[in-house]
């Protein structure tokens, strides 16, 4: 089986070492994201235009793993630091997802990496079962089939 892995550039990427999502095979995982520009820079001034930034970046992410986007998603975790959130993220959660949202766990915790970041979201999405376009690689250890 192979995985897929993408970056967006960013300096929190770079600086970490991670990758902004990885597929293997039909899942793809998202990495925690923040609303922030390809620098790093915060973007939107409250939550509902960081949710909707940060699902944006999200939907991103799964289109270049070879996925159709948010469509896919399966699960969300948000970690927010401050409850006054939950307005502006309900409102454009509504918004991206009008049919219904993902599976949601939502944790409050005591800072995030920035106090400019109001929100993290990361997600879980069940991708097309079409073969990977980019970046495979094998893994190393994982000589079973598919």
């Amino acid at each position: 089986m192979k995985t897929s892995r993408v970056t967006s550039g960013t300096p929190w990427e770079q600086h970490f070492g991670y990758a902004r999502a990885v597929r293997r095979g039909a899942f793809a995982a998202v990495s925690g994201t923040v609303a922030s520009d390809a620098s790093g820079q915060p973007l939107g001034g409250d939550a509902y235009e960081q949710t909707r930034a940060i699902l944006r970046h999200i939907g991103e992410a799964l289109v270049l793993l070879g996925g159709a986007g948010l469509s896919e998603v399966v699960r969300l975790r948000v970690l927010f630091a401050d409850a006054g959130i939950a307005e502006g993220f309900r409102r454009a959660l509504e918004e991206v997802f009008p049919a219904g949202a993902p599976a949601l766990t939502a944790q409050r915790v005591v800072a995030l990496v920035d106090p400019a970041y109001l929100l993290e979201i990361e997600a879980d999405a069940i991708l097309s079962p079409e073969p990977l376009a980019r970046r495979d690689e094998d893994v190393p250890g994982d000589e079973q089939a598919d």
